[in-house]
């Protein structure tokens, strides 16, 4: 259901007609994110734990979350999420808070496309902007 996603690929992929949901790992954020990329998609717990003990609580947290939507624990994830601030990683917090309450079938389509629309208002990132608008349109129309 997810594929993580980097800078260089979000664009290919983000192209791509799927139904899979991207989350993005920025450079930006985070400095061995093609290395965490390959791991999240390969689901290898085990190293993941390993490199989360080199970044800062909100980068642990943020990549805790994400194994855990993989791993299809919305719940536990969305509570992990709540504790990082949502302008945090350009807002991409907010996208997969909204993602987690959408696969927890959770929250109408109107409340879910305002919380992906906070987002993209609350980002300056074209990436994430893109992000919110792809999901809004994955769950109005299945794409």
């Amino acid at each position: 259901m997810y594929l993580v996603v980097g800078d260089e690929s979000f664009s290919t992929e983000q192209d791509k007609r799927r139904l899979k949901k991207l989350i993005l790992l920025s450079d930006k954020h985070f400095q061995n994110s093609a290395q965490l990329i390959e791991i999240l998609n390969k689901q290898r717990w085990n190293d993941l734990a390993h490199l989360q003990t080199q970044t800062d609580r909100n980068g642990s947290d943020f990549l805790q979350a994400v194994q855990l939507m993989i791993e299809s624990k919305y719940d536990v994830s969305y509570q992990l999420l709540k504790n990082i601030p949502d302008s945090t990683f350009d807002c991409e917090i907010q996208i997969l808070k909204a993602d987690c309450v959408h696969d927890m079938h959770a929250g109408s389509i109107d409340s879910l496309y305002r919380q992906y629309q906070q987002a993209a208002d609350c980002s300056r990132e074209a990436k994430i902007k893109e992000l919110a608008k792809k999901r809004y349109q994955f769950i109005k129309y299945g794409y």
